[in-house]
């Protein structure tokens, strides 16, 4: 009803007036498509940069012997760290705001899309001293889903599964049919997992408080995640036990195109 009356008031303006008024809307919708697609293809590069960062400014590698790097790489990498705040939030402003009207959901090739975003990926978990391995079932058809949305959940679950898995550790991205024929798409990791309240928490969007290090906060990548498969008609559920690593699951109907309700389940 409220949209109607915007729309009764708008026809009573005239033709000029309304002319701009739709310009104006059109600019503005504009503006805000492109602040998003920029912040997407940020994402992954300035990601980059913080765990670049965070291997010299720890000196994993080897000692930084003048004291004025260390303190370069410290802002380096507490600069970067801000800037992907910032990126997530305009992320999830814009998907959460927007997310079911324009998702286009067309055929999608599983195992392409995770191939690719694996591989993007594949230097954040050499640069963290982790094993990044991807598992797709042969004969999985194509899925319906919008590409764009899909290639982010992608790229969130993997980047929260690099963070936070020690090195030495082992990510995995798995694509498989349920016994209903559902296509399953995982990404598990053997880091040091979550607790039931870390888990309510980083589905809501809420961050932990960090480690001194910072490695281990929570930001608000898996609300996105959640938000995104729901309106790709898929289940989201995380799974996870202390000490003993965390599973995502995105669980895709036949269709692709009715919502599920998301949750949580223990492992």
């Amino acid at each position: 009803m409220a949209n109607s009356g915007y729309q009764l008031k708008k026809e009573s303006l005239p033709a000029e007036a309304r002319r701009d008024l739709l310009s104006r809307e059109e600019i503005k919708g504009f503006l805000r498509s492109t602040v998003h697609e920029l912040a997407h293809e940020l994402k992954t590069p300035i990601s980059a940069i913080v765990a670049a960062a965070e291997i010299m400014r720890d000196e994993r590698l080897g000692p930084l012997e003048n004291e004025r790097y260390r303190g370069y790489v410290g802002d380096i990498h507490d600069s970067a760290a801000q800037l992907l705040k910032l990126i997530d939030r305009l992320l999830a402003r814009r998907i959460l705001e927007q997310v079911a009207d324009e998702l286009e959901s067309v055929e999608v090739d599983v195992e392409s899309l995770i191939r690719a975003t694996a591989s993007t990926l594949q230097p954040l978990a050499e640069q963290a001293g982790l094993t990044l391995r991807v598992a797709v079932n042969p004969g999985i058809p194509p899925l319906l889903a919008d590409p764009t949305s899909l290639r982010q959940i992608l790229v969130n679950l993997l980047t929260n599964a690099l963070k936070f898995t020690p090195r030495g550790g082992e990510v995995m991205i798995d694509a498989h049919h349920d016994p209903l024929g559902h296509t399953v798409i995982t990404v598990t990791d053997n880091g040091p997992g979550l607790s039931e309240q870390e888990l309510m928490r980083a589905l809501d969007g809420v961050r932990s408080q960090p480690d001194p290090d910072g490695r281990h906060s929570i930001g608000i990548g898996l609300r996105l995640v959640k938000a995104l498969s729901q309106a790709n008609g898929a289940e989201f559920r995380l799974s996870s036990t202390p000490g003993h690593g965390t599973r995502a699951t995105i669980t895709f109907n036949r269709q692709g195109n009715r919502p599920a309700a998301a949750g949580t389940s223990d492992q």
